[in-house]
């Protein structure tokens, strides 16, 4: 059982433990909100109910309570994320070859489950900056309500709706299109063996790096798949965001910012890793 709480201190839930734990979510309510905000660097500001009056006998004027309101684009930061993870499980596996090579499977082995967390977490990290930068376009670009309806009553796969969301608002042709689809069903299906995996048992899969038989996860984490998810986010967020098709001015404010992010986010792209193809015709 959650319960949701308006307090900040996610510390002070620790006290009460082991009575059900309180999921711990800000409402804005918090009367230091209004002493000042602290604006980190790619923030979102908006500032809403500005009213005045003047009163025509006295000349005073009153203006209403302001309402300030901040967002944040975590869709940059999970390709971070992701970026992190996958270095990590390559420089990992690195060293599980130098075991591999020297006969230690007992090395190998431990060095294979670090492989893996490290692989899923970039792999569902990739995910999860698709999925946040299609919400990000939905809020900007939404879907009409009557296909919300429809994938809803069909019980449409997550990454489908993924894909169409990308699709009407960007410039793509039949292939692209088609590239966009299984983009998303590719990396979407190693996210959900990552974060539903399956209790059944299942055949054992080759290792290409080390030529071996194993646990099929050992095989779908690995270092190459992680890097590879990771890249084809990148390259799939800045497709969408480098051709958008008749974009709203809100819209095309948002897709500058997002581009500022995806700048940071080339220039540091991992040497080890392949080039990006940020082209439209790779």
């Amino acid at each position: 059982m959650f319960a949701a709480s308006d307090s900040t201190n996610v510390a002070k839930s620790r006290d009460s433990w082991p009575v059900p734990f309180r999921c711990i979510e800000t409402n804005g309510s918090d009367k230091k909100a209004h002493q000042g905000v602290f604006i980190v660097q790619g923030t979102n500001l908006r500032v809403s109910n500005i009213s005045l009056s003047i009163d025509r006998t006295t000349g005073e004027v009153t203006a209403a309570p302001i309402q300030l309101e901040t967002s944040i684009d975590v869709s940059p930061e999970w390709l971070k994320v992701a970026i992190d993870h996958a270095v990590t499980a390559a420089e990992i596996e690195d060293e599980a070859e130098v075991a591999h090579h020297a006969g230690d499977d007992t090395a190998l082995g431990t060095q294979l489950r670090q492989v893996m967390r490290e692989g899923m977490q970039a792999i569902a990290a990739a995910a999860f900056a698709i999925e946040g930068f299609q919400d990000g376009v939905q809020a900007r670009m939404p879907v009409p309500d009557t296909l919300l309806q429809t994938w809803r009553a069909n019980g449409t796969a997550q990454h489908t709706r993924v894909a169409e969301t990308l699709r009407r608002v960007t410039r793509v042709t039949n292939k692209q299109s088609q590239a966009l689809a299984t983009i998303t069903a590719d990396v979407f299906r190693f996210r959900r063996m990552a974060v539903h995996p399956s209790a059944q048992f299942a055949s054992p899969a080759h290792h290409p790096r080390f030529g071996r038989t194993m646990e099929h996860k050992f095989a779908a984490f690995r270092a190459e798949n992680a890097a590879a998810s990771t890249q084809l986010a990148v390259e799939l967020i800045a497709f969408c965001v480098g051709h958008p098709k008749r974009p709203s001015d809100g819209y095309r404010e948002w897709l500058m910012a997002q581009q500022s992010t995806l700048d940071s986010v080339v220039a540091a792209w991992p040497p080890r890793f392949d080039p990006l193809r940020l082209s439209a015709d790779e």
